[in-house]
């Protein structure tokens, strides 16, 4: 299986438009995957990154600190 990455801009009228240079790599009448990921809001991205440290710091105990002299 051969996979292409392709940075798409939907147009105007939500539609993705795939440049022919791509389309010329596709064989006719062929079933491809299309995996589609979009980035999402920064605010998101740090809300869940501080959950994620908060629930990991919940698990340390005072008596962890004898590792951080190794």
């Amino acid at each position: 299986m051969k996979a292409y990455e392709i940075p798409l801009r939907l147009d105007k009228n939500g539609k993705l438009n795939i440049p022919d240079k791509v389309m010329s790599l596709l064989k006719k009448d062929e079933t491809i995957r299309t995996i589609f990921l979009i980035r999402e809001d920064d605010d998101d991205e740090i809300s869940w990154r501080m959950l994620i440290k908060d629930q990991f710091l919940q698990g340390y105990s005072e008596t962890d600190a004898v590792y951080d002299k190794i």
